[in-house]
């Protein structure tokens, strides 16, 4: 399986009082111990570290937790194609429609993220939009079928 994750559940593995947290992890962790591919953009990145700087994130734990990242992850640009994509989906956040790109870019099957509007369209494509919640739940599904 290759599953990308949104900025939003790297930030959840970054700063530990956030919602989703536990799931974020448990969703990484569980990708990484199958075999599974995990995919994120550089754009992600770079994001959470601005994010979770100002949510009082100590830059060393953040370089660590990049640094455990890239040991386990791929991490990949947004490029022109992906970005002009992005430009003629006609999408609100073009943020979240570059990352949808690169997700498809990169064959994923899955996108996790625990943004609503996202989550609304469910399957786009090949690809499943699922939530770190939900991924776990099926997961489960699958280990005790």
């Amino acid at each position: 399986m290759k599953a990308y994750l949104d900025t939003n559940v790297f930030l959840d593995l970054l700063v530990k009082d956030r919602p989703n947290s536990i799931d974020s992890l448990i969703v990484f962790e569980s990708i990484v111990h199958s075999g599974g591919e995990i995919f994120i953009s550089t754009q992600s990145i770079i994001d959470s570290y601005y994010v979770a700087e100002r949510q009082n994130v100590k830059k060393e734990e953040i370089d660590n937790w990049v640094a455990w990242l890239l040991s386990h992850a791929n991490v990949s640009q947004i490029g022109w194609f992906e970005f002009q994509d992005a430009l003629k989906s006609g999408e609100r956040d073009i943020e979240d429609a570059a990352q949808i790109a690169l997700a498809k870019a990169e064959n994923c099957d899955v996108f996790i993220t625990s943004d609503a509007e996202i989550l609304a369209r469910e399957k786009e494509d090949f690809l499943l939009f699922i939530s770190p919640r939900e991924f776990i739940s099926k997961c489960t599904e699958v280990t005790t079928s």
